[in-house]
């Protein structure tokens, strides 16, 4: 996260999310657009749609 000061800077603010377990927490790293391309520039040009593929 970013601080706009009133100076015109940028200060970065780091936080630490508590939590119970070690464990991988889907809440804090939902899913995201994949590097794979869901359909091909021929596909969209023919007016095929399709999602994005999501990891």
């Amino acid at each position: 996260f970013y601080k706009l000061l009133n100076n015109g800077l940028c200060e970065v603010i780091s936080f630490t999310v508590p939590r119970k377990s070690e464990l991988f927490q889907d809440d804090l790293y939902p899913d995201t657009a994949a590097e794979e391309h869901a359909i091909t520039a021929d596909e969209w040009i023919n007016g095929k749609d399709a999602n994005p593929k999501l990891v």
